[in-house]
């Protein structure tokens, strides 16, 4: 089962502005590993992204295009078990789209695991992998 939030936008435009104003989706990683669903939260201030949807988990970490869908790439990294809830900031770089995955986690005592995650983010235009950085980032919970 995929969940899948889409971002209706209207048919006006605006006209001179210098950029949008980020758009924020919060959604619920699916339960994986023996860890409870997670609270995410997406955060596109790109302005391009449609659609978002946490993909079928398999191979490796990384970042690839979804098959026959040059709009839409697989972003799939490694948690842990402690794992609370994830951060997704979507930004362009100079010549890249960077995007920052910041965990937050629960210190102490938890089963050391690595739990493979994948998130499915689509665009408004075509996004080639290669032009993807991936940066990982963590906080512990409050």
């Amino acid at each position: 089962m995929r969940l899948v939030v889409t971002l209706l936008l209207c048919g006006s435009v605006v006209v001179g502005c210098a950029s949008a104003p980020d758009r924020t989706l919060v959604l619920m990683a699916p339960a994986a590993g023996g860890v409870d669903p997670l609270p995410t939260t997406i955060t596109d201030a790109t302005g391009t992204l449609v659609l978002a949807a946490f993909g079928d988990v398999a191979g490796r970490s990384g970042v690839e295009n979804l098959p026959g869908r040059p709009e839409a790439i697989a972003v799939k990294w490694v948690g842990g078990m402690c794992d609370e809830a994830f951060d997704v900031r979507i930004e362009r770089g100079a010549e890249r789209l960077i995007i920052t995955i910041t965990t937050t986690f629960r210190p102490g005592a938890c089963r050391l695991a690595g739990v493979l995650r994948q998130v499915d983010p689509a665009f408004s235009l075509p996004v080639p992998s290669a032009g993807v950085d991936v940066v990982l980032e963590e906080r512990p919970a409050a």
